[in-house]
This record gives C-alpha cells, structure tokens and sequence, in this order.
C-alpha cells in the first residue's frame, strides 16, 4: 500500500520556494493497493496526477469546498474514455453529488459541463463502493465537525 500526497494546503494553491518540500497545491491524496487506485479529493493537485494502468480508480470526496474539487477537470487522464472513474462521498447519495458537481462545473461557474460530456465518470453510493473492495480493503467513514460538513475516511 502507497500513500502519495499531491496537495495539503488550504483555500488556495500556493506554489513557491516556500512550498516545495510540502507541497503548495490543495488537497489530493492518493492511495494505490491492489487494482485500486483511491483520490481522496480532487484539489489542484489531481491535475498532475498520472492514471494506473489496470486500476479501479475512485475518488472519495470529504466535501464540496472549492479547495477539495477544483482540480478535477484539468486532469488530462480524466478525459480519456478508457479510463473509467467512480466517484462517491460519504456526505451524500449519488445523484446529489453528481448535481453538486455538475453545477460546480457547468454554466455560470464552469466554461464545460465535464459531468455530462465525460460518460467514463461514474457515480457510486458509499455502501456501493464498500462492497466492491471486498477482501482487499476496508472502507470505513466518521463525519467531522467542518462548515457544511465533512466525512473523514479510515
């Protein structure tokens, strides 16, 4: 099992000198075991994350703040059609959290609907996603005291 850190800072990226060592994009986390490959958020540092090949690939969103989502569509990987991505989040059923996203990236906020043209992006309720580690892993969530909410996972 790998953990990499592709972000950890807060509301905005901040790269420099400063934050090189750290890291200065905001949040991304990635774990890779087994076939899967796991985001936990898509901050502005999932824009220079590199897809596994013949990896079951999901991201686990904590919340909806701006910070956790923004780099979600200027990951390249994410336009190819091969590469199928299932998202989820604790704090909601899947159709709440594909409208959430879809307005966050669509019309007055967004240049590109990327929930609609993207049809290799799939959605996925909490016990869904659970199931489908089975022996592999297990996925485990809390909800934490955070403005609008926040699940941690474990």
């Amino acid at each position: 099992m790998r953990l990499s850190i592709h972000g950890c800072r807060g509301s905005i990226p901040s790269c420099s000198n400063d934050t090189v060592r750290y890291g200065g994009n905001t949040s991304c986390y990635e774990l890779n075991f087994g076939d899967f490959q796991v985001f936990f958020d898509t901050g502005s540092g999932f824009r220079t994350v590199k897809f596994g090949k013949d990896k079951t690939k999901i991201c686990l969103y904590s919340h909806w703040h701006h910070d956790h989502i923004q780099g979600l569509p200027f990951n390249a990987d994410i336009f190819n059609p091969a590469n199928e991505f299932t998202i989820c989040s604790a704090l909601s059923t899947k159709r709440p959290l594909r409208h959430t996203l879809q307005t966050c990236f669509s019309g007055g906020y967004f240049p590109v609907d990327i929930i609609t043209m993207l049809k290799n992006l799939n959605f996925a309720n909490i016990s869904e996603l659970q199931q489908g580690f089975g022996d592999q892993f297990k996925l485990d969530w809390l909800e934490l005291n955070h403005p609008g909410g926040a699940a941690g996972y474990s």
